[in-house]
């Protein structure tokens, strides 16, 4: 098993994608989608990726909660640009469970913003 948590419109073939997006909820509602677009909530292109399947490939995992799966299952964890979005204790916990989930020998692959090119761009001045 190999899990992609914060997958939003990044379907992995092979893996199970995850992430919390309403978008998972719009997908499960015939009609939905082309109602929100017409609407305004949502955008043609994403009409598009709902008219395409995109979002119904999703299942819906909450990083903040244990995940269901048992101790050693996993062999791979994927997640691009998602850990900087929840709290750091909620990060903490991800992580945890992403250890927990891990079958020895397992591999996890976390990708987050270059710190190194924010200390450099932060102006003491403008901390904001």
């Amino acid at each position: 098993m190999k899990l992609h948590l914060g997958a939003f419109d990044q379907i992995l073939p092979g893996w199970i994608n995850t992430d919390v997006t309403p978008h998972l909820w719009i997908a499960r509602a015939p009609g939905a989608a082309r109602l929100a677009c017409l609407l305004g909530l949502i955008s043609r292109e994403r009409l598009a990726q709902h008219e395409r399947g995109i979002f119904a490939k999703l299942r819906r995992l909450d990083v903040r909660r244990r995940f269901p799966y048992p101790d050693d299952s996993v062999t791979a964890v994927y997640s691009s640009h998602m850990l900087e979005h929840i709290p750091r204790s909620a990060a903490a916990f991800c992580l945890k469970e992403c250890h927990r989930g891990l079958k020895p020998g397992g591999v996890i692959r976390i990708a987050v913003p270059d710190l190194d090119q924010w200390i450099r761009e932060y102006d003491p001045a403008q901390p904001d």
